[in-house]
């Protein structure tokens, strides 16, 4: 299945698009792309609230672009796997069976379900600016990461205990 019509499919039930990537196999490489994806669009999503903090405030625009840059493409995909090497350990402690690849791929698939509500995030920022609008959009994000993620998880589950 294509890339969009998996986070199509995600935002109504994950659950088989994770049974179709634990079918095939968890790579690093696709992790990798994956995160990728994920932090270049985190980037894109960055530049209209870029654009109207250099309008607002007299900022030079590469400036600030130049810091989303090493931001997002450069650091975040480092704290994204210390992220989730610690979602690893907190798993160990209950027991479950999840191996680190998996636990990669159920941080790094549900940020990338979550993609689209950042870009949507990114344009209320730049176009409305700081408000309730802002803060539902990133209520919204950080619900439906939350969702895919433990969804995910107990996807992995019950893969292990049935086999």
């Amino acid at each position: 299945m294509s890339l969009v019509k998996s986070i199509i499919t995600s935002y109504r039930d994950p659950a088989p698009v994770y049974q179709r990537m634990w079918a095939g196999g968890v790579e690093e490489r696709t992790n990798l792309a994956l995160v990728m994806g994920v932090c270049v669009t985190g980037f894109v999503s960055a530049w209209p609230g870029l654009s109207r903090q250099a309008f607002l405030r007299g900022e030079p625009l590469d400036q600030l672009m130049g810091g989303a840059l090493l931001g997002w493409v450069m650091i975040a995909p480092l704290l994204l796997y210390v992220i989730a090497l610690m979602m690893f350990f907190v798993s160990r402690i209950w027991r479950s069976a999840l191996n680190v690849a998996q636990v990669r791929r159920v941080l790094f698939w549900s940020l990338t379900v979550a993609s689209p509500l950042l870009l949507l995030h990114g344009l209320v920022a730049g176009f409305i600016g700081v408000g309730p609008a802002k803060t539902v959009v990133g209520f919204v994000w950080a619900a439906v990461v939350i969702r895919t993620a433990a969804i995910g998880f107990r996807s992995v589950k019950e893969d292990d205990h049935a086999a």
